[in-house]
């Protein structure tokens, strides 16, 4: 998310989101969604409109996950997921937060 921001003109509003949920999943289109999704930037206005989007799609919800630059620990989190998948033989493994 800050390399995309640093290619971006200083005037663009980015967030960062989705980044815990497995790519297959989104194909899966009758399947019902119940994941949490860290939503990371530095522009609240900006931030509270992508956790609506999120929070609109099937039973997904959204969170503030603080400022863009705490992107970079969500987006390490899906290296983590993939090794748990494998190591445990499991699927389509993401997050929730209680």
């Amino acid at each position: 998310a800050l390399m995309v921001k640093r290619m971006l003109p200083p005037s663009a509003r980015i967030c960062s989101a989705f980044n815990t949920i497995a790519a297959n999943k989104w194909k899966a289109l009758d399947e019902e969604l119940n994941y949490s999704v860290p939503v990371c930037g530095d522009d609240d206005a900006a931030k509270r409109e992508v956790m609506g989007i999120v929070n609109r799609i099937s039973r997904l919800q959204a969170f503030d996950a603080g400022p863009l630059a705490v992107s970079s620990m969500v987006e390490a989190l899906t290296p983590l997921l993939l090794n748990i998948a494998r190591y445990n033989k499991m699927r389509d493994v993401g997050i929730q937060f209680r």
